[in-house]
């Protein structure tokens, strides 16, 4: 399987590191800039994530915010494209949860990479049927609400306070 992958990396303390998992193999890219990846897999299920970001070990943070506690500069990774055989499946990002070694379980909405950890793509010996299986899944309505829903909104969180509201209504808290 072939698998490319354009993404844009953001430089705070250091540049991101991309790493790609499958089996006992892991490839790690390091994202400077915009930067395109193309890379020979097994049909198989892989990971691709991110694993340096310092969130205060030995007291660096790769997000920095401003006295107000706007995020002014932090390490991430933007996909801009991801396919597998000359198949986009930038699309399928939005259905597959982030394992975040930090926040646990995310639904990422803008591709973007933030924490340490991974997605799961689990392809199967025919990554076809998994593109045509994942691209067809219902979803539930409600794991369309994010906190980091849009990474264009920068310093206003206004609309994401408002889904918090929202989803603290629904819960009942």
């Amino acid at each position: 399987m072939n698998l490319k992958i354009n993404a844009l990396g953001s430089f705070c303390n250091s540049w991101p590191i991309l790493t790609i998992t499958q089996n006992n193999n892991k490839f790690e890219y390091s994202i400077q800039e915009e930067t395109t990846l193309n890379i020979v897999l097994d049909n198989a299920p892989f990971q691709i994530g991110m694993y340096n970001k310092s969130f205060g070990t030995n007291r660096v943070w790769d997000t920095k915010t401003d006295s107000d506690g706007n995020i002014i500069q932090d390490k991430s990774i933007k996909i801009n494209l991801i396919e597998i055989d000359e198949v986009d499946i930038s699309h399928l990002l939005i259905k597959l949860d982030y394992n975040s070694i930090e926040q646990g379980y995310l639904t990422i909405h803008d591709s973007h990479i933030r924490f340490n950890g991974e997605w799961n793509f689990p392809t199967g010996k025919n990554p076809y049927d998994w593109i045509i299986d994942t691209t067809y899944q219902q979803t539930n309505e409600y794991r369309d609400v994010s906190y980091f829903s849009d990474s264009t909104i920068i310093n206003n969180y206004r609309d994401h306070h408002h889904y918090i509201q929202k989803i603290k209504k629904l819960l009942d808290i």
